[in-house]
């Protein structure tokens, strides 16, 4: 099938949208970044037509023009449209293959030692507390992002959380094994695959898909998770305690 890759673009995130795979701020990010690289190909070219050269080359002329997360997210969008073309027979091989993502560097200073980390994660009483400390040690996130986050910011497949910032800033990170293993334990146990926010309220018995949770409700959770396990710090001193040892040695969960 020859489909023109402006035309096709359009379609992958439309169809994705309509069935509900995604929310309407990924689908924002998604045609902000394969906007620019349409551009750069042009839109009139058949996606079986481009190339892993081009990819590398549009890749490079991006890079010194944008922030290390604005470049990822616009290199994640292109990665996952050549995924799915390939899956709609519109390519003959995936372009991507081989090429590696960036990644954005940590520079966050450490706050809470290894071993208060893993206490606070051991006294979490379910896995929707997990999960908010969870996002908070070992994703970096704040509380208004913790509570912003949808359902359809996760991306299992390529390991990325679509986080928006303070100000409206948007970025993509990278998402920890451990992290993605939560977000599944709490939605096969009281969530549901629904769309909207990622983390429900329970002010209601019956659950709207926009009735997420609050940033205060996220304070107030992860602070007596802290206050149960003995640490008395602030769940900002959490944020910044990404405990990479303990994490990955698997005691912190």
């Amino acid at each position: 099938m020859a489909e023109h890759v402006g035309e096709a673009a359009r379609r992958f995130v439309d169809e994705r949208l309509m069935r509900h795979e995604i929310a309407e701020s990924t689908a924002k990010w998604l045609r902000d970044g394969l906007r620019y690289f349409v551009t750069f190909v042009g839109p009139d070219r058949t996606v079986r037509s481009i190339t892993r050269d081009e990819i590398l080359a549009w890749m490079t002329e991006t890079a010194p023009t944008v922030s290390v997360a604005s470049y990822r997210m616009r290199a994640t969008s292109v990665r996952l449209f050549f995924t799915w073309a390939t899956l709609e027979g519109l390519t003959a091989g995936n372009p991507f293959t081989g090429i590696q993502m960036p990644r954005k560097p940590r520079s966050v200073p450490r706050g809470l030692r290894d071993q208060q980390v893993g206490a606070v994660l051991a006294h979490a009483k379910d896995a929707r507390e997990r999960l908010m400390i969870s996002l908070m040690v070992r994703e970096g996130l704040r509380a208004l992002e913790v509570a912003g986050l949808e359902i359809g910011d996760v991306d299992f497949q390529d390991r990325t959380l679509f986080v928006k910032g303070k100000g409206g800033h948007e970025r993509v990170i990278p998402l920890t094994e451990e992290t993605a293993e939560v977000i599944r334990e709490y939605v096969a146990e009281e969530r549901g695959p629904r769309s909207g926010r990622l983390i429900q309220s329970r002010l209601h018995s019956v659950w709207n898909e926009e009735d997420g949770v609050k940033p205060h409700t996220v304070v107030v959770q992860v602070s007596r998770a802290m206050k149960r396990a003995g640490v008395k710090e602030s769940g900002h001193a959490l944020r910044h305690s990404f405990a990479y040892g303990l994490i990955g040695r698997g005691r912190a969960s």
